[in-house]
């Protein structure tokens, strides 16, 4: 069964940028990953979350399990759950800000340099046809800190040799172009899940703590500058975040009316 991340970044409250990625695990490398994106556009209109609803509704390869991850924090959430589906809230820190309870909490450049990451390793695979993907990823490069998004040294040679090629011409004043790395047929992923309340409570406490996992980029303390491209990058780097830090554990889902009642 084909499994997908569905993330959505919000612009003071309101849905502005959706991304659908779906996420193929290696068996012989469970904890890292490779990620196709399907969908990638601003959000428009009275009703975003519709727009995102009627997007998934209408798309006949989110077949499978799907993760709906929606930054905003727990309000941002509510929005979707109110219309029907559960949401994994996700915080994003400014510089003087901490950790609630009631979601996941990451610093807006912990996903460009996460995605930074993925994508030298030669992990993320995007459509030509996709018109916004080149200008996101150019964004997230020219954004990115390249010492924390850098693979590890013990990296392969073959995600090596990927980093050495040209993959980012916008950088040199061009206009960005899309390198395919695969073809768009159905891959599969890992199992998205859920836990207890209880559970999620106690990991959100300590989520500003915890060291990062997998590919997850270390913390700089900076933030992103990502012109006016912002919102599909970071739906775009919100989805490979998400991908990179539940890649070896169930994820935390929305748990909005438990927390009410």
């Amino acid at each position: 069964m084909a499994h997908f991340i569905a993330a959505v970044h919000t612009r003071d409250g309101r849905p502005a940028a959706f991304a659908l990625v779906e996420q193929r695990s290696d068996r012989r490398s469970p904890r890292r990953p490779r990620y196709v994106v399907r969908r990638l556009h601003p959000l428009t209109g009275a009703d975003p979350v519709r727009h995102v609803l009627d997007d998934l509704a209408d798309s006949r390869e989110p077949v499978g399990q799907t993760a709906l991850v929606v930054t905003g924090g727990q309000p941002a959430a509510d929005r979707f759950h109110d219309a029907g589906p559960s949401a994994v809230p996700v915080t994003l820190l400014g510089p003087d800000a901490t950790a609630g309870t009631d979601s996941l909490a990451v610093a807006p450049q912990v996903l460009v340099d996460t995605f930074e990451r993925v994508f030298r390793d030669g992990d993320v695979e995007i459509p030509g046809a996709l018109d916004h993907a080149s200008a996101a990823i150019d964004a997230l490069y020219v954004a990115a800190d390249l010492d924390a998004g850098a693979p590890e040294p013990e990296e392969d040679e073959d995600a090596t040799e990927a980093m050495s090629g040209d993959v980012y011409p916008g950088r040199a004043g061009n206009p960005a172009t899309v390198a395919q790395s695969g073809g768009e047929a159905a891959v599969s992923t890992g199992v998205v899940g859920d836990r207890r309340n209880s559970r999620a409570t106690e990991m959100l406490a300590a989520e500003a703590e915890r060291p990062p996992r997998g590919r997850v980029a270390a913390s700089t303390g900076t933030q992103p500058d990502l012109g006016p491209h912002e919102d599909v990058a970071m739906a775009l780097a919100l989805a490979t975040w998400y991908g990179e830090y539940s890649a070896d554990e169930l994820p935390v889902t929305d748990q909005a009316d438990e927390i009410r009642r």
